[in-house]
């Protein structure tokens, strides 16, 4: 019996747990169909905020400018996950971007979970749309302020317990949390020569860096960079990194 679990919700820069970033993170501990502790927190990325990412959420980069940083919250999100399964509409996307910062942190992110939307296409009819607020409104559900992540992680939760009280009597299986299969491998950390030319770069075009540079990954490193040469250009004069 599926009675204790984290209900999850993320809200990103994009769909690419390897190339986009955490924004906000939200999650509700479920035990017996009642939310008895909520986890919400937005996070500073480690990359720009895309403005059609902005106009989904409403989250900018002026509100993310001081919130913590993923390594800041591992202890406490940690803590609040423990061993239980995760729930969410399309879990694993939202498994895959904090499995990919618990490995590139060199810590094991293994979870067990179950997947509202897979659940909503067993049993809702197939003309219905599976997206969370139409699936809401389908089962009667409350409306919330979908595209944030603690709205749109108890969502799932409300989600899971109406579908468990009409079919797991007869579908045991469908509800029983499954190995949630992901596979990330580490990134390298930032060079020595990366790191110079993002603070070369931010010297010359007055950048207020929106994240810690030493903390960024190659990749990541070279992410930000494209996104900051697509809109000031290259430095005049400076080799190319």
């Amino acid at each position: 019996m599926l009675e204790e679990y984290i209900a999850v919700d993320l809200e990103t820069t994009g769909l690419s747990p390897k190339k986009d970033c955490i924004i906000e993170i939200g999650a509700a501990h479920v035990q017996n169909g009642k939310s008895v502790g909520r986890f919400s927190t937005l996070i500073k990325p480690k990359c720009m905020i895309p403005e059609r990412i902005v106009t989904l959420t409403g989250i900018t980069e002026q509100m993310t400018a001081d919130a913590p940083t993923f390594q800041e919250l591992l202890p406490e999100l940690m803590a609040f996950f423990g061993e239980l399964p995760l729930v969410g509409h399309n879990v694993l996307f939202d498994y895959s971007f904090l499995k990919k910062e618990f490995v590139n942190r060199g810590l094991p992110f293994e979870k067990y979970g179950v997947d509202t939307l897979k659940l909503c296409r067993q049993f809702l009819p197939a003309e219905q749309k599976k997206n969370l607020a139409e699936v809401c409104s389908c089962l009667h559900i409350a409306p919330a302020n979908y595209h944030r992540a603690l709205a749109d992680a108890e969502s799932a939760g409300y989600v899971l317990e109406v579908l468990k009280n009409r079919y797991m009597a007869g579908h045991v299986e469908a509800f029983t949390p499954k190995l949630l299969n992901f596979t990330i491998k580490r990134e390298h950390k930032i060079q020595i020569r990366q790191k110079q030319y993002l603070i070369d770069f931010a010297k010359w075009h007055k950048i207020d860096v929106p994240v810690d540079i030493d903390a960024l990954t190659r990749s990541e490193a070279s992410r930000l960079l494209d996104q900051w040469i697509g809109m000031y250009g290259r430095i005049a004069g400076h080799p190319k990194r």
